[in-house]
């Protein structure tokens, strides 16, 4: 038999590769043959194995540890090069079934041997890549306790640490990653400087935020990410002309994975700050199309399609939002508000409570206070007022200037019929946010119940005034409506038309605001105009004994009783009980009993 050709250990690290773990495979001499079967790339580890002399086999778990590890890296260093393909059409269920194969190499490997900074490296950048930012956190920390103070595992676990939220920690790493390179001479990448910038930005420290940015495009000229930074930190500073032309530039330049949805959507931010709602629209529509599955934007674009009175176009949105992310507290709250503001308290009150019970506990920029708030309004709708009143406070408790809370809890009070309270708690609202048309809207109720109309008068034409004409709840028609009726009470009959008109031509369906038109009428004596608005009234609402007892009334006034007791019989059929009907029904009796 051939006696095997003994190769040194030193040629064998070139047969096998780059780092030194695949030496574990051997105990000192390889086999010569073998070798070649190596150089051919035709043996696996598992053949070498099977190949080498029995004195080899001595530890078999280092044998196993370094399959596992070599097959970790090599998986890895695959699944990287398809991420580098960028195509469209690459599998995505195909790219994390090579993740999860990877993975689970990783995983075998650092059972057999926990101390290898090179497996935890690749575990890192699997989990980073997969965006599993919690465990790529835990990855980080392993490798850099093997291997302190690395420039760019401390720059990915900033960028984890940042999208975790937890934004302190993250701009430490990114500031001791830019300062180990600077001292080792190495370079990061820009993004490390945009992260940098977007921690500070969170932390509100904008001026620094805005140098990291502009060292973001200095470093890469044509980082996207960083001229969207630099724009977003401008628009905080109210100096839109050069936010504008940051946003102008990002839209230009690279986008990771060539999306451009970032750009798009803060472009859309700074339209909506400055009011121009329908050029935002259209922005978010433009990062839409880059981004679908992105449940943040869908629900931003709800949020604005809200304040522009589009509540069910809005619904929309808020629900893929929380189709695409059923755990978002932000999403959530925010079809929760959606679902207030097109007066669904059911939906409204389930959408809350799944935000607390099941939800992540982000609550976005809206706060926390906004969604107990929230879940106050919907109590309220569905006239649990205690509840409501627990829940606006716990919201006040965080954000004791909440106008809107305010607003909320004067409501509250209202119906419970704590009056002076209320009128407290609207004046609370009001002064806080005096451009509030709900605060001045339920202040002007609250007052109309006290009976000082000509101060509730005055409260609704604040209402007017205010943020109504955004598309927020109250409708301008609740409000003329109300101020209608109050003009009515104070004998004003010329103003309580002229609100009710206006209301009508807002709403030409709205029972409520013909039947106030009628009264109005009636106050003015002009009968005939009063049975037709009654009749307006009553083709939208033929339920309401009020409107048939209105209409009887004005035909006993012109004259006409037989269809005047007709009509008070129809208000008595609904409401046996209504007092107003009962009298001039038997007035009318009487007018009609000597014809017979």
């Amino acid at each position: 038999m051939e006696q095997p050709t003994l190769v040194p250990k030193k040629r064998l690290l070139i047969i096998f590769g780059k780092t030194s773990r695949q030496l574990n495979l051997v105990q000192g001499y390889g086999i010569g043959s073998s070798a070649k079967l190596l150089l051919w790339g035709i043996a696996s580890p598992l053949l070498l194995s099977a190949l080498l002399p029995q004195s080899l086999h001595a530890q078999e778990g280092l044998q196993d540890y370094g399959h596992w590890a070599g097959l970790c890296q090599s998986l890895t260093q695959q699944a990287q090069n398809n991420e580098a393909l960028k195509k469209k059409q690459y599998d995505k269920k195909l790219k994390n079934e090579k993740y999860a194969e990877a993975l689970k190499a990783c995983d075998q490997a650092i059972a057999l041997n926990s101390n290898d900074p090179q497996t935890w490296t690749d575990r890192s950048t699997i989990v980073f890549a997969q965006a599993k930012h919690s465990e790529a956190v835990a990855a980080f920390n392993q490798v850099l306790k093997l291997e302190p103070d690395k420039p760019q595992i401390l720059a990915k676990r900033c960028i984890s640490l940042f999208q975790l939220k937890n934004y302190e920690p993250a701009l430490k790493d990114c500031e001791l990653a830019l300062q180990v390179a600077d001292q080792r001479l190495q370079s990061l990448p820009d993004q490390a400087w945009y992260y940098r910038g977007a921690a500070l930005f969170e932390l509100k420290r904008f001026d620094e935020a805005l140098a990291a940015y502009d060292w973001a495009t200095h470093i890469n000229e044509h980082d996207g990410r960083a001229w969207a930074g630099h724009c977003q930190v401008l628009a905080s500073q109210k100096q839109y002309s050069r936010a504008f032309q940051s946003c102008d530039r990002a839209l230009q330049e690279d986008w990771p994975d060539n999306s451009a949805a970032m750009g798009w959507s803060q472009l859309a931010q700074l339209h909506r700050q400055l009011g121009e709602y329908n050029q935002a629209l259209e922005n978010y529509d433009k990062a839409l199309a880059f981004a679908p599955e992105n449940p943040k934007l869908w629900s931003q674009q709800g949020i604005l399609l809200d304040q522009l009175g589009e509540h069910q176009q809005a619904q929309a949105s808020h629900e893929f939002a929380v189709t695409l992310a059923p755990k978002s507290s932000a999403a959530l709250i925010q079809q929760c508000a959606n679902a207030n503001q097109l007066r669904q308290f059911e939906t409204a009150l389930a959408s809350c409570e799944k935000a607390f019970q099941e939800g992540d506990g982000d609550w976005g920029e809206a706060g926390l206070d906004f969604a107990w708030s929230q879940r106050g309004t919907a109590l309220i709708g569905l006239g649990r007022f205690k509840e409501a009143l627990t829940s606006i406070d716990r919201a006040l408790a965080i954000m004791p200037k909440d106008a809107h809370a305010w607003s909320a809890r004067a409501l509250s009070l209202w119906r419970l019929g704590r009056f002076d309270e209320a009128l407290d708690a609207a004046e609370q609202g009001v002064e806080y946010d005096p451009q509030s048309s709900l605060a001045w809207f339920n202040q002007g109720r609250i007052l109309a119940t006290l009976g000082k109309l000509e101060e509730a008068v005055a409260a609704y034409d604040r209402a007017l005034k205010g943020d109504v004409n955004t598309g927020k709840q109250p409708t301008l028609v609740e409000i003329w409506i109300n101020q209608s009726a109050a003009y009515w009470r104070l004998e004003d009959y010329g103003q309580a038309l002229a609100a009710a008109d206006q209301a009508v031509a807002l709403d030409a369906k709205s029972d409520r605001a013909w039947y106030n038109k009628a009264l109005a009428l009636m106050g003015l004596r002009s009968y005939s105009r009063a049975v037709a608005a009654y009749n307006k009234a009553l083709a939208f609402n033929e339920k309401n004994a009020d409107y048939w007892t209105g209409k009887g009334i004005a035909l006993k006034a012109l004259g006409n009783f037989p269809e005047a007791l007709a009509s008070l019989e129809q208000a008595l059929s609904l409401n046996p009980n209504h007092s107003l009907a009962l009298l001039n029904q038997e007035r009318v009796k009487k007018r009609i009993q000597p014809s017979k």
